[in-house]
């Protein structure tokens, strides 16, 4: 995945083929860099948002969610 001026990228941001009409690709074989977490969480993220993309639904507003540190650094949510 990545920007019309990158040569390397199969997919756009929308997750459209480069040339192949019709065709999209919504795995983590799109992804640019591999996360270092679980990636079924991940991946289900990209595939609701690349679904509400090819509906054309708009992105989701931003949520501030607040979390609290607990001792040695560990974070809940």
């Amino acid at each position: 995945m990545g920007t019309d001026s990158d040569p390397f990228a199969v997919t756009d941001a929308a997750g459209r083929v480069r040339g192949i009409e019709g065709l999209r690709d919504v795995d983590a074989s799109i992804m640019p860099c591999i996360a270092s977490s679980n990636l079924n969480a991940v991946v289900m993220m990209m595939a609701e948002r690349l679904s509400d993309t090819i509906l054309g639904l708009p992105m989701l507003e931003r949520l501030d969610v607040p979390f609290h540190l607990l001792p040695g650094g560990i974070t809940v949510p």
